[in-house]
């Protein structure tokens, strides 16, 4: 629907979530754009989009000198984080040919706030130098050697990033109207960009009826007329002039993107001069320069966008259209897409009918291999219950699968992450891949993931790939901002060398409150640090120790030992034993490490058929997954990253598959009083993936 003058409105927000992108989660660089000149990229993302174009009913032209903006242009709202608000909001513009990404930092050209060099300088550690070459921030341009300058082409408070004789985009750095500073006394990273993006005019629609009235044939002349030359008409004698055929140039579709973080530059928004060319309400005293807008977005938070000072500055726009794209539920959100509620009976039901069909299906195999002998190997017993869980309760521990896919996210499977929920004794998270907020905040609410992330003990990271760390700056800032004014000590972060690398660079940015140790530092007990000794007690645990593993240089597991208790009548109960694998091939390290664990938690990336890639990128596959849990008698095994190959379930063989071993899936939670029903999970489970498989 083409964006045209109408009633001031906020138009119903269709928006999702489901589509995740693989990018370094930041606050500090709040709004940036990417130039994209691949074509077909995110043409088929389930997307919310209004156009705001020119004539809907022209024919898409390809062709930029017969009429670069003769074609539809539009808005597309990737997703704005609305349940979770662990992302900023993305938006997409189309504008013919042309696509520019607001909010998503991984493509070819990326612009945003000065600071958000800071950020590349943080994420060269894991990132390529070639992405490092493509950050630029309004005021900087770069002359014929390459060098940086501090002067860039700027109009008023206008900084001119793009003019391709197409689209025109300007930005103005918005700043707070004064300086913010943390407890620590260091300023965060506090500018914000605001996006105008202009189109050139239409150009003067052809009037083929008054071309004919005036005697001019079809022919090369109506084309010269066009161009704005006067021609002699071809049976009158007559001149034609252009202003005769061609009827009114249109303005080309203005789009703002508007970000005011909070009230503090709301103060400065208000007082932008340049903005006065936009406003409707003052085109009257500036004929000459005004300009009518089609579209603002905003992606600034509710608590401003809902004052009154604000809602009186989008009313100058007049006619334009407001979509309002930052982290508030919008009135009319459209539900169409959402699935009838369905009674637990009936569910129950339906998996049972599954269940029973899957039980169908393997007697009449049974019964057509009948004459096939099937030698299974040995399997140590599992059945009872280890020494540590006698007399355990629901409140020890509870392992939280928080991501369970490999490299990237995607539709069914985060990146990353496992949280060990210790209850009234706090919790840890192993590994902190992208999203892992976001997640938390699926799993427990946005006040439980606040009370969780408040409750964190530690975060132990296994290797420095991204989808293992990319989000803990996000956890330990907002950790910082929820203990403000409360005495805490920083979050200790345990992790590689290189990690301690990433985290100082981005502390350029933001403080993160937090203390890191290198896991060299803690491959033996008795070599951990008093800070670390101090956050073990208080946890309940006896030792963290990080065991080398065969990945990627370096890379670790790690091992966690409860400490040992005492039940009602005196008798000394040994603790719990977890390990988790990182990533990593099957290595004697780790199988050392996890000598009679009570659970392991290890890595499964590939099916067995893949065996040559598994070893090449040094992953594991199923069945080695699993032996290395039957090598150290392990009571249960949890298979996780899982290559995105398989989008719902990994592909293994279930003869194969032992009762004492299951496959992870994001946000599973596993009790460990419910450590002996494990070995049921993997039955009941195959109905929900009939149809999958």
């Amino acid at each position: 629907m083409p964006i045209t003058p109408a009633a001031p409105t906020i138009p119903s927000l269709r928006c999702t979530d489901s589509m995740k992108h693989s990018v370094v989660e930041s606050k500090a660089s709040q709004v940036y754009f990417v130039l994209i000149k691949e074509k077909s990229l995110l043409m088929n993302a389930p997307i919310f989009y209004i156009s705001c174009g020119s004539d809907g009913d022209s024919e898409i032209n390809e062709e930029r000198s017969n009429n670069p903006v003769n074609t539809p242009s539009y808005v597309q709202i990737l997703g704005n984080g609305m349940d979770t608000q662990d992302t900023s909001p993305s938006v997409l513009l189309f504008f013919g040919t042309e696509r520019y990404v607001f909010n998503v930092g991984e493509e070819v050209k990326i612009w945003g706030p000065k600071d958000l060099n800071y950020l590349a300088a943080a994420m060269q550690h894991f990132i390529s130098d070639n992405l490092m070459e493509q950050f630029d921030w309004p005021g900087r341009v770069h002359d014929s050697n390459g060098d940086a300058n501090s002067t860039s082409q700027k109009i008023d408070d206008h900084h001119i990033l793009l003019n391709n004789g197409f689209v025109k985009i300007s930005a103005i750095v918005l700043q707070p109207s004064q300086s913010e500073s943390d407890v620590s006394g260091k300023n965060p990273a506090s500018s914000s960009v605001i996006y105008i993006c202009e189109l050139q005019e239409i150009k003067r629609k052809f009037d083929a009826q008054k071309a004919d009235s005036l005697g001019l044939k079809c022919g090369p002349k109506r084309g010269k007329l066009q161009g704005g030359e006067p021609v002699q008409s071809d049976l009158l004698d007559i001149m034609i002039h252009p202003d005769d055929v061609l009827g009114p140039s249109v303005p080309g579709p203005i789009v703002l993107l508007i970000d005011c973080p909070t009230l503090l530059h709301l103060q400065e928004l208000l007082s932008v001069q340049s903005f006065s060319r936009y406003y409707a309400d003052t085109a009257e005293n500036v004929p000459n320069s005004s300009k009518n807008v089609n579209c603002v977005i905003h992606l600034s938070p509710a608590h401003v966008t809902k004052t009154d000072d604000y809602q009186i500055w989008m009313s100058r726009f007049g006619a334009a259209q407001h979509i309002m794209a930052g982290h508030e539920i919008n009135l009319g959100l459209d539900r169409s897409c959402l699935p009838n509620l369905t009674s637990p009976q009936e569910i129950i039901h339906e998996l049972q009918s599954k269940k029973q069909k899957i039980m169908e299906t393997s007697s009449e195999k049974a019964c057509v291999q009948a004459t096939v002998v099937v030698t299974k190997r040995p399997r140590l017993n599992r059945s009872a219950l280890p020494d540590c869980m006698e007399g355990i309760s629901r409140d020890v521990m509870e392992i939280v699968i928080l991501g369970t896919g490999s490299s990237q996210p995607s539709m069914y499977r985060n990146v990353s992450s496992v949280f060990l929920n210790l209850f009234s004794k706090g919790s840890l998270l192993l590994d902190c891949g992208e999203a892992t907020l976001g997640q938390l905040k699926r799993r427990f609410g946005i006040e439980g993931a606040d009370e969780v992330v408040r409750s964190l003990r530690c975060i132990w990271i296994s290797h420095i790939h991204a989808d293992h760390h990319t989000g803990l700056a996000r956890i330990l800032v907002q950790r910082r901002d929820l203990l403000k004014g409360i005495p805490h000590d920083p979050l200790i972060v345990i992790g590689p060398v290189q990690l301690k690398d990433y985290l100082n660079a981005y502390e350029r940015l933001e403080h993160l409150d937090m203390q890191f140790l290198d896991c060299e530092h803690t491959k033996e007990s008795n070599t951990i640090v008093e800070s670390l000794k101090k956050v073990l007690v208080e946890a309940g645990l006896e030792t963290l120790i990080s065991v080398p593993v065969e990945h990627c240089e370096p890379a670790y597991g790690v091992v966690l030992k409860a400490a040992n208790r005492v039940n009602r009548v005196g008798k000394m109960i040994p603790g719990w034993k977890l390990v988790y694998s990182g990533d990593t091939r099957p290595c004697h390290e780790l199988i050392q490490a996890s000598e009679e664990a009570t659970v392991l938690i290890h890595e499964a990336t590939f099916e067995d058929d893949l065996l040559d890639e598994a070893k090449a990128k040094n992953h594991s596959t199923f069945s080695e997954a699993l032996g290395v849990g039957d090598l150290c008698g392990v009571y249960r095994v949890i298979l996780t990253h899982f290559s995105q190959r398989y989008p719902k379930i990994p592909k293994f063989d279930e003869t194969k598959f032992p009762d004492y071993a299951c496959v992870a899936f994001d946000l599973m939670s596993v009790n460990l009083a419910d450590l002996l029903d494990l070995r049921s999970v993997m039955e009941n489970l195959k109905p929900l993936f009939l149809d999958e498989k």
